[in-house]
């Protein structure tokens, strides 16, 4: 799902999305999004939608639960970016732990495995699932990147039960769909 402004994006979820104030700068044939103490370099299909706001301040958005320890994170994620961060918090939740952490210039917050559960001031490294951000214009609070995905609720869903693949309205939704024009 695109988000397409930073109060829908802080609003949907829990903990809610990461929000990191940064800009993007040209590096080595790609982009990277620059914090100050903190350097992304962005995934490939996310550089032609951003290559006009280089050198421009723009916010970076991020899930916590695309934050991972990179020693439990799963298989299939090849756009990680590692970084370091000091743990200020840490909530065991079970099945997650909780992590609040700082860059020492911005805070954010990560969900991860319960396995490796750091110590508060312990210094961190975290994978990033930087496919996964979102990016945002800083006075305007707009995605600064269009998908063809984006949300659209009167769209069908596909959901499994043991009679295999099956269509139907998303949730919340009459029987055969939507009726409102968007």
């Amino acid at each position: 799902m695109r988000i397409l402004i930073t109060g829908v994006a802080g609003f949907i979820g829990s903990p809610a999305m990461n929000f990191v104030r940064g800009s993007l700068a040209s590096e080595g044939g790609g982009l990277v999004f620059d914090e100050g103490n903190l350097r992304l370099p962005l995934a490939k299909d996310q550089q032609e939608g951003l290559k006009d706001h280089v050198g421009k301040e723009v916010t970076l958005g991020i899930r916590p639960e695309d934050i991972h320890d990179p020693d439990t994170m799963g298989r299939g994620v090849d756009t990680a970016v590692e970084i370091e961060a000091k743990v200020e918090v840490v909530e065991p939740m079970g099945n997650e732990v909780t992590l609040h952490l700082t860059t020492g210039k911005s805070s954010f917050v990560a969900r991860v495995d319960p396995d490796h559960i750091p110590t508060v001031e312990q210094n961190v490294r975290l994978a990033v699932e930087i496919d996964k951000a979102h990016f945002f214009d800083l006075g305007t609070e707009e995605s600064l990147v269009r998908r063809s995905q984006t949300l659209n609720p009167c769209r069908s869903i596909e959901s499994r039960d043991r009679r295999g693949p099956r269509r139907r309205s998303a949730p919340g939704l009459p029987r055969g769909g939507c009726r409102t024009q968007f």
